[in-house]
């Protein structure tokens, strides 16, 4: 289950929420995940092929992109 579109809720799958932001596709890979601080209202929407839904507030947000040069440096921002 994920919460938002773009920006996610902290409970979010990762991995869903990169799919459903166009960051990944269905075969994975590697992203990079901002966290951010507390967010108000979180859209529902459907993008490729996952849902996701409307929360009013939550106390901890991220957004992901895409790992450059992954084979480098994995980390967690």
């Amino acid at each position: 289950m994920i919460h938002g579109t773009g920006i996610y809720d902290e409970s979010s799958a990762i991995c869903k929420s990169s799919i459903h932001s166009g960051v990944l596709d269905n075969r994975g890979g590697f992203v990079t995940v901002k966290v951010g601080w507390s967010h108000k209202n979180f859209k529902a929407s459907t993008s490729f092929g996952i849902s996701s839904i409307e929360m009013s507030w939550a106390h901890k947000s991220f957004f992901t992109s895409k790992t450059i040069n992954w084979h480098k440096k994995l980390s967690l921002e």
